[in-house]
Order: C-alpha cells, then sequence, then structure tokens
C-alpha cells in the first residue's frame, strides 16, 4: 500500500515511507544477516575464477569481505554493490584448484567467517576436445546481477534454460569451434531439445578456458521466454572426459518477454531491481528501457552424454 502519511499511528498502521520529494523509502532493517554467501560454506566446487561475495537483509556501506589461504591475506580488491546490499571480494589472481580458502564477511552487526575448497577447474586438458559436450546448470550459479533476483531468477531458469555446449573439434591458433544447443530439462540425463535452436560459433580458447558470443540467446518456457541480448557464455574444462567444468553468463535481459513467467511480486521487474539497490532496466537494443544486466557466476557443468548434430 501507498500513502504519505505524517502520523506515527498511520505509519505504524502499514503505509509505505515517502520522503519529502515523495520517493518511497524502504523500511529501516531490524537484523542484518546475510542473504547469501558465495561460494557458500561447505562448497567443495569453487572456480578458481569466482569472486567471492555475500547479498545482505539489511544495506551496509561499510561492510567488507576478505580472503585467506592457509592464513595468508589473498590479494584482492573489495567492492560494495547494489546501494549496499551487496559485497564482493574479486581476487587478483586465480586461485588455487582444489584448494580450502576462509572467508570472512564484516558488517556492522559483526562478522560471519566461513570456509569453501575450490574445484579441480584450472590445469590444462591440451588438446582432446573432440565430441566433448557441457551440461550448464545456470539454475544453480549465484546471481551477481540482477539486483532483488536472488531466489527469482534460478526459479524461471529452472523452468526455461537447460544449455549445453559441445567442443566441435580442436582447438587451433586460439579458438576453437563450437556448438551451443540446449536440453530438454534440467537433468544431465535430458537429451536435446529440438525445439532449441542451435547456434555455431568460433569460441576463445586458452586451455582450459572457453568463450562464446556477444549473441542473442533466446529460451523458450511455455507461454514466455527468457531473452539476453549480447549474451556471453564462458567457462573452463575439467581434466578427464567424465568430468563438467564451470562457467559464467552475462548479457542484457529483456524483461518484457519474461512477464508470462514472472512471480506477481515481480511484476515490475526494473522496479524490483531499484528498491534492491540495483540500476533498475537499461536500455535494450530498440531503445525501450526494459533490459535487466544479468550475471550468472560460478555455473557448474557436467559432462553430457548426448551430441548436437
Amino acid at each position: 500500500m501507498r500513502c504519505a502519511a505524517l502520523t506515527l499511528i498511520v505509519l505504524l498502521a502499514g503505509c509505505d515511507r515517502l520522503d519529502s520529494e515523495g520517493v518511497y523509502v524502504t523500511e529501516p532493517c531490524e537484523e542484518q544477516v546475510p542473504r547469501q554467501l558465495h561460494p557458500s560454506g561447505g562448497d567443495d566446487g569453487a572456480w578458481v575464477r569466482g569472486i567471492v561475495w555475500a547479498d545482505l537483509a539489511c544495506p551496509d556501506l561499510s561492510a567488507t569481505l576478505s580472503l585467506e589461504q592457509d592464513g595468508a591475506p589473498v590479494p584482492g580488491a573489495v567492492e560494495g554493490t547494489h546501494s549496499g546490499y551487496q559485497v564482493r571480494f574479486v581476487p587478483e589472481d586465480f586461485l588455487q584448484p582444489e584448494t580450502i580458502y576462509d572467508a570472512r564477511l564484516d558488517t556492522s552487526a559483526g562478522f560471519v567467517a566461513w570456509q569453501f575448497r575450490t574445484s579441480a577447474l584450472g590445469p590444462a586438458v591440451g588438446g582432446d576436445l573432440t565430441e566433448r559436450a557441457l551440461a550448464l546448470f545456470p539454475t544453480r550459479a549465484g546471481v551477481l546481477e540482477p539486483a532483488g533476483f536472488l531466489d527469482e531468477l534460478p526459479r524461471l531458469l529452472l523452468d526455461a534454460v537447460h544449455p549445453v555446449v559441445q567442443f566441435q573439434g580442436e582447438p587451433s591458433g586460439g579458438g576453437v569451434q563450437m556448438s551451443l544447443g540446449a536440453r530438454r530439462g534440467d537433468a544431465v540425463a535430458n537429451e536435446q531439445d529440438a525445439g532449441a535452436e542451435q547456434l555455431d560459433f568460433l569460441g576463445d580458447w586458452k586451455d582450459p578456458r572457453w568463450r562464446g558470443g556477444p549473441f542473442d540467446l533466446r529460451f523458450q518456457a511455455d507461454g514466455w521466454a527468457f531473452v539476453l541480448e549480447d549474451a556471453e557464455i564462458s567457462g573452463a574444462v575439467a581434466p578427464g572426459l567424465a568430468w563438467g567444468g564451470g562457467g559464467a553468463l552475462t548479457g542484457l535481459w529483456d524483461v518484457r518477454e519474461a512477464s508470462g513467467g514472472l512471480s506477481d511480486e515481480f511484476a515490475s521487474p526494473c522496479s524490483t531491481s531499484m528498491q534492491s539497490g540495483g540500476e533498475g532496466c537499461v536500455a535494450c537494443r530498440d531503445g525501450a528501457l526494459a533490459c535487466l544486466p544479468v550475471d550468472l557466476r560460478n555455473i557448474p557443468a557436467q559432462a553430457w552424454g548426448w551430441l548436437l548434430p
């Protein structure tokens, strides 16, 4: 409910608070808790190039994050984003594979400490990529962007986005031929979704890391679609043909195409992002202010037993 209340009685009745210029002001936060720690405590598959971050219940511009390995500080930069709702630690360099790290989040309400272990990603795999395919799981990724969609975006992705990538040859000159398709459902056992458009592209290759884009992606769901403009998808291949990998997905999400899949409380996604400390919607390619930046990190991947044509 929205109203410009001037008395304490009316405010306590539940009206939204407006400042002197009529701008919506969120209620004061009474209890500071981290809504998400990423990588989470006990995680044993964190990607070595990953960012460590926390989403907070209350904005705190003084919050900091630090990382140690065997008691030694890890060099990196701390960034506060989403108007204090998120704090990030960006390592200067790749983390060591299969290594335990100690993370610490400090806020005005105290601190939280936890441990995670990095995955085996990182060592070179050579040129053994023939007919290797990976099933990616964006539903299990960490959500850096957009603000306010920590739970809603994975729910949407579970209904629509089940990408697979396949290497179509051996690397040459810093590139590798790849295909991007989709499987019918989230489970790795699902075969190709014949209705999904397949994209063939020359990906960048720096063993064991690959990258493709920018290109436009469209994943069709029942009555709505998840559409990314200028998407980039990247990852690393784990050693061993039966292993998987991990990666990231970024782009501009056209929220107009997703209206049929959003929950009622996310019916105005641009406003949701702004109220959660984000920048709100930016211009899509057609100029409409209807695109939200998407940044998914540490997307897990598994070896996919099928092959794209």
